[in-house]
């Protein structure tokens, strides 16, 4: 299995339990993995054969911006979720971060990653 990643995607949203976050918002980073098949795809060069990284960044920024979620764990879940809708893609890994959460004592962020697979390998293609 071949994999694309995409790390550091940076957004503003306003997602998460306390009314501060839900009326001012705040930065979220998303990393995504896509796992797929490149097999014998270099020699083609063929954009229309591999997983289009513009349309990946559409999908993550309409997820994370066009929605609202109390819990980071709901918003992870359909970035990879929506993901896995792309033809081609057999298994993703999201991690959503916030890197200042409003709690006290917490310098590094919180961050949740899941990872998901098709079940089939025709699911979804």
């Amino acid at each position: 299995m071949d994999k694309v990643t995409i790390k550091n995607i940076s957004l503003y949203a306003y997602h998460g339990i306390l009314p501060e976050e839900q009326e001012r918002g705040q930065e979220f980073i998303v990393d995504v993995d896509l796992f797929s098949h490149f097999h014998g795809l270099s020699l083609s060069d063929d954009l229309n054969q591999v997983i289009d990284y513009r349309l990946v960044l559409e999908e993550v920024t309409n997820t994370v911006t066009g929605n609202r979620y109390q819990l980071l764990e709901a918003l992870t879940e359909q970035v990879a979720l929506n993901l896995l809708k792309f033809a081609g893609v057999h298994q993703v890994v999201v991690t959503v971060k916030k890197p200042r959460p409003p709690l006290p004592g917490v310098t590094g962020g919180v961050q949740v990653t899941v990872e998901r697979k098709k079940h089939s390998e025709t699911e979804n293609e």
